[in-house]
């Protein structure tokens, strides 16, 4: 078992082994070690840096993210969100192009959910393109997949 998880009863009776095996993966491992450079990197002025670039798309803008998306940049990525919403006349799509960033946690997550009722109370589409495996694998976990159309090769609606 890895460190942190404590398994007291028999592997096929435990009804959370499919709990115990995510706990175990390299995924959360490599999220586990990032947590503590980034705890490292803030401690001793580190941080990491954050950018979100606005660009037209077909169906509507798409705004590029790129960097750690956490607490620290989780606020940075709602006001570029907040701004792309703000635009009149109010866009019919919005896609949220993740390709460069590798990380995403619960205050990043929260940023997107939380933008995306804003997009939806304006009948805004907001769409995720090119998460990562990490981020896809906290939307499944989460559930939050099922909110957001999800563009896996990149955003569709890219300027020809």
């Amino acid at each position: 078992m890895s460190a942190g998880v404590e398994h007291r009863h028999g592997e096929a009776a435990c009804p959370l082994a499919p709990v115990h095996r995510t706990l175990q993966s390299p995924i959360l491992e490599r999220v586990v070690q990032r947590n503590r450079q980034r705890e490292f990197d803030m401690t001793h002025g580190n941080g990491a840096r954050f950018t979100t670039t606005a660009r037209p798309g077909t169906d509507g803008p798409v705004l590029a993210a790129a960097g750690d998306l956490d607490l620290a940049s989780a606020p940075l990525l709602s006001r570029a969100i907040e701004q792309a919403l703000d635009e009149r006349p109010s866009p019919s799509v919005l896609t949220v192009d993740l390709a460069g960033v590798a990380f995403c946690d619960s205050a990043g997550l929260n940023a997107l959910l939380t933008t995306r009722t804003r997009a939806r109370n304006q009948s805004t589409e907001m769409r995720l393109a090119a998460p990562c495996e990490q981020v896809l694998m906290l939307l499944e976990m989460t559930g939050a997949d099922a909110l957001f159309p999800l563009e896996p090769a990149g955003p569709a609606n890219s300027p020809s």
